[in-house]
């Protein structure tokens, strides 16, 4: 029997990751933000929790960070400054290549202005940076991926 907990849906994860290595490693790379979405620790998922995925242009592995304990509603000007800050530090791992962004929160499984806002000011951080916009994803607490 399959339980689900606030943030997932484990139905939907089992299909969208198999068992089989070669499939879901694929699968990562097509998809870098929806694996990061998947693989978010259930224990860092709550209301507000941020998951940056970064790329780098050389031979450095993909990043993930997360931050389980950000407010869910911020102002703009919180979300521009965290959002540049994360790219200043990860640009000291090494040549930064693309910024994506999953964020948990409440609500419906459509996108929202939060959602939206997020969007843009990740595209902005890309922009201003020279980096490629990965992407944004919405999990919400019935495990729903919102894609932008």
């Amino acid at each position: 029997m399959t339980t689900t907990t606030p943030f997932d849906d484990p139905i939907a994860f089992d299909e969208r990751w198999p068992r089989n290595d070669a499939v879901r490693n694929a699968r990562a790379d097509e998809d870098p933000l929806l694996f990061v979405a998947d693989h978010v620790m259930l224990a860092d998922r709550r209301p507000g929790s941020l998951a940056i995925h970064a790329s780098f242009r050389d031979e450095t592995p993909s990043a993930l960070i997360v931050i389980p304990d950000a407010p869910e509603e911020c102002s703009g000007d919180d979300r521009r400054t965290f959002l540049g800050n994360v790219a200043q530090v990860l640009s000291l791992s090494g040549p930064l290549e693309g910024l994506g962004l999953v964020h948990h929160r409440m609500g419906p499984s459509s996108i929202t202005e939060s959602d939206a806002e997020w969007s843009r000011i990740l595209q902005q951080t890309c922009d201003q940076h020279d980096l490629a916009y990965i992407g944004v994803i919405a999990r919400t607490y019935s495990g729903a991926i919102v894609r932008l």
